[in-house]
């Protein structure tokens, strides 16, 4: 998405998660409680790269890839739930 559209309608949770943590951003709110260990890389991997840190993860989430999608013209986002976050 563009910057404009970025900032005020933020669609993937990960930057979602970014804004909360921008001091003076519109969307800044306390983070919640996520996964403090990194994914072990080497076991073969499946669903979505961001699910063990997302707080809005499902069991989809683990088991399916989001494909990259356009939710809205001109922005683009993995995410299973985006339209539903929003």
């Amino acid at each position: 998405a563009g910057s404009r559209r970025l900032l005020e309608r933020p669609l993937h949770p990960y930057t979602r998660l970014l804004f909360a943590a921008t001091p003076g951003s519109s969307w800044q709110a306390a983070l919640p409680e996520t996964a403090s260990e990194a994914p072990d890389l080497r076991e073969g991997r499946v669903g979505c790269p961001f699910a063990h840190r997302c707080p809005f993860a499902r069991a989809r989430c683990r088991e399916e890839t989001p494909a990259l999608r356009e939710p809205e013209p001109g922005h683009l986002v993995s995410c299973h739930f985006a339209e539903e976050l929003a």
